[in-house]
């Protein structure tokens, strides 16, 4: 499991010769470039798990596998699974 919590340039240091089966992220805003940063770092057939927040739209692309939208109390929350 990846910590993405770290800057972007951090996290490419951090990870530029890791790969990864699973990598999620919650609590990150996830924008095109972080999406590009974790695709990077997967192995072929990894996952990219990415919690959204109720302000944020899951990424499109063609690696969407899944989403869910689910509800915790009276917030609004999207988990989105993308296979790489």
């Amino acid at each position: 499991t990846v910590d993405l919590q770290r800057s972007h340039k951090n996290f490419i240091e951090d990870h530029k010769n890791s790969r990864y089966d699973v990598v999620t992220s919650r609590a990150v805003r996830i924008d095109q470039k972080m999406f590009n940063l974790c695709r990077n770092i997967l192995n072929e057939g990894g996952w990219l798990i990415i919690y959204y927040s109720p302000s944020q739209t899951p990424i499109e692309s063609g690696l969407i596998n899944h989403v869910a939208e689910y509800r915790l109390g009276d917030k609004k929350r999207v988990v989105a699974y993308y296979h790489f």
